[in-house]
């Protein structure tokens, strides 16, 4: 019994060798992967996108107290505001994950009353990074206190506003990343191993010799494999709102459409996996690759923008990012797809180059 696993296994892994692109996938996948994931993650969170309005810019303890600000490596200073309407306006368009708002008469109240004020605005639709940001910001007043505690007693405390957070739950932030997760990696692999799988057995040669036409065979793969994700999508979606309760402050609707051009855009990329794997095994291990990739940069685990500058870049190139800054604002913050138009262009781009490109090779195959 035991020669004939050990035959097994060799068998096993001569195929694994004979098979080199499977075999460089396996190699090489774990390794990227864990560069990348260390690179992303490894540095904690610095950067995050922030707004100052520093409205007693006249005196000196003010301006010092927003030097500390633009010191601190955890923020990065994005926008200036004059005044709370245009503050909640930045972040309502989500320029920025937060204000810190050195209020009018700040030094006043400090010299006068000994108790100065600081409004710190977040938004409630990124809750780590909220979070974050408050932390951040009593981490700076608590130094402003020890230089000021150098010739007097003074004490500035934090007034706290969180946008779209008051009945936020952990489970609605998570909820349109999931969704894409799912409307990503169950379509790639549907579509993409189906079509493999009929190479092996050889039933795709036949579509050669028959009398059905390339784009036939493209849509039908297409409409049936869209078909079941969409069922997909509504089952997932209904999960997550009878069992969970996840938030949606906008249009149904809109999130339908934003899910299906981000759907089309992925059984275009199962296609284009198809063309160029031989094996069942290879389309796996390229879908495998991609769910990873799209896991670690796009906002799944960690906000993007907590991650390093050049992580983000590497994100700006992750469809399911692009998808996560569309749904999350409809969902959390009752935004439309008119509010989001540049993220559903690249929707768009997204679903027009891949289809477009799975077209080609998928026809040249057949021919």
């Amino acid at each position: 019994m035991h020669d004939r696993i050990f035959a097994m296994v060799e068998k096993e892994l001569r195929q694994l060798l004979r098979d080199r692109r499977s075999l460089v996938i396996a190699i090489l996948l774990p390794v990227i992967v864990m560069f990348l994931y260390g690179y992303a993650y490894g540095g904690g969170t610095q950067h995050i996108p922030i707004a100052i309005g520093n409205l007693d810019s006249a005196n000196e303890l003010s301006v010092k107290l927003e030097e500390l600000i633009l010191q601190n490596n955890l923020f990065e200073v994005k926008k200036y505001v004059y005044s709370v309407d245009e503050a909640m306006r930045v972040i309502e368009n989500g320029e920025v994950c937060g204000v810190i708002i050195i209020p009018d008469g700040f030094y006043e109240a400090l010299t006068n009353n000994g108790v100065g004020y600081v409004a710190v605005i977040t938004d409630g639709s990124i809750p780590t990074l909220s979070e974050a940001i408050q932390s951040g910001v009593r981490n700076i007043l608590q130094n402003y206190e020890k230089m000021l505690l150098k010739s007097s007693y003074l004490k500035v405390e934090q007034l706290r506003m969180v946008r779209y957070g008051a009945t936020l739950k952990n489970i609605d932030f998570f909820a349109p990343a999931v969704i894409g997760l799912v409307l990503q990696t169950i379509p790639v692999s549907l579509i993409a191993v189906s079509i493999v799988r009929e190479k092996e057995r050889g039933t795709f040669e036949q579509l050669v010799v028959s009398p059905i036409k390339t784009y036939e065979v493209i849509f039908g793969k297409f409409l049936a494999y869209a078909t079941v994700s969409i069922l997909d999508f509504f089952l997932i979606f209904s999960i997550g709102k009878l069992f969970f309760g996840i938030m949606i402050r906008g249009s149904f609707l809109e999130i339908f459409l934003a899910s299906l051009l981000f759907l089309i855009g992925n059984l275009g990329l199962g296609l284009m996996i198809s063309s160029i794997s031989n094996s069942q095994l290879q389309a796996q291990q390229a879908n495998s690759f991609i769910f990873i990739i799209s896991a670690v940069f796009s906002g799944l685990l960690m906000p993007v923008q907590a991650l390093p500058k050049a992580a983000t870049i590497i994100a700006y190139f992750i469809p399911l990012y692009h998808f996560n800054e569309v749904l999350r604002p409809i969902m959390l913050k009752g935004l439309g797809l008119g509010d989001l138009a540049g993220e559903v262009m690249v929707l768009m781009f997204y679903a027009l180059i891949t289809m477009g490109i799975s077209i080609i090779m998928f026809k040249k195959r057949l021919d």
